[in-house]
Formats: structure tokens, sequence, C-alpha cells
């Protein structure tokens, strides 16, 4: 029986023929992963993840970290599958909007029935007119009589 190969801590039951053929360069993993942002060398250091040269000077990491790291990939892939799924899911479902129906009423009917409907009507006198608009149609009204008046005048003096 095999255990779990992990960065931390490997118990391998392989009986590699070199020290070097245990060992993996770090170009080589841009085959199979995305490098990181920061580069091979800073993510093992954040990772405390010892980097060494291999028989040619590469550098190089211990297989079983490949490993680890292409089963992590492969686990972020199943949670991220699983929450698009999730997330097409609540896509898919209607969002309600506008005014609910209710049986055997109109469209104009429903409307005047829904519990937060004011006609426009009603949205005007809420607020009262203001006072200088009342002001200005009396004056313009006064400005009228006195025109009228002054024409009658010119008509009767002729």
């Amino acid at each position: 029986m095999r255990k779990e190969n992990t960065m931390e801590q490997h118990d391998s039951t392989e009986a590699p023929a070199c020290d070097s053929c245990r060992r993996v360069p770090i170009s080589y993993l841009s085959l199979d992963l995305e490098t990181p942002v920061v580069g091979w060398v800073a993510f093992f250091e954040a990772r405390s993840v010892q980097v060494f040269d291999d028989s040619i000077g590469r550098p190089s990491v211990a297989r079983y970290v490949l490993g680890d790291l292409i089963a992590e990939q492969r686990a972020r892939e199943a949670r991220l599958a699983e929450e698009s799924a999730a997330n097409a899911a609540t896509l898919k479902q209607p969002v309600p909007v506008g005014i609910p129906a209710r049986e055997g009423l109109s469209a104009h009917e429903n409307m005047m029935a829904h519990d937060g409907y004011t006609s426009l009507r009603d949205e005007v006198e809420r607020f009262p007119r203001p006072s200088f608009l009342d002001e200005e149609f009396a004056r313009t009204r006064e400005h009228q009589r006195a025109e009228q008046e002054v024409a009658r005048r010119k008509e009767k003096a002729e």
C-alpha cells in the first residue's frame, strides 16, 4: 500500500537509480501547469519547498512536488466547475419583475389595484402649486384687462 505524497512529507517506496532521477527541472513544470506570476523559484520559496540543481545545473524540485501541484490543480478545477455549475443554475431562474398579475383583471385594473399605485393626478395634487406662479398669473390677467380697457377707450374716442 502506497502513502499519499505531500510537499511536507514524502514517503516513497520507489527505488530510483540515481539522485537526479528523483527531480524534475522547474522549466518542465510549465508543460503541465501554468507558470505562477511571481515565477517558479519565488513560488517554491513561499511554500518552503527546497529547489536543487540537477546533474546539469538546472533548478529542479522533487518529483512528488510536481505530483502534489497537479493534484492541487485538479482539485481547484473541480471546485471551479462545481461553482460555475451552481452559478449557471441560479442564472437560469427567472427574476420576477413588475406588478404581480391578478386573475380576472386587465393590465390597467391590475395596476390600479396594486398597493403602491398612485395616479398621475394624485401625484400632481400631492404637492402644492408654487405661489409665485399664482402671482404671475394674476399679474398677467391684470395686464390683459388693462390692455383691453385701453383698447375699448380708443374705440369709444374714435
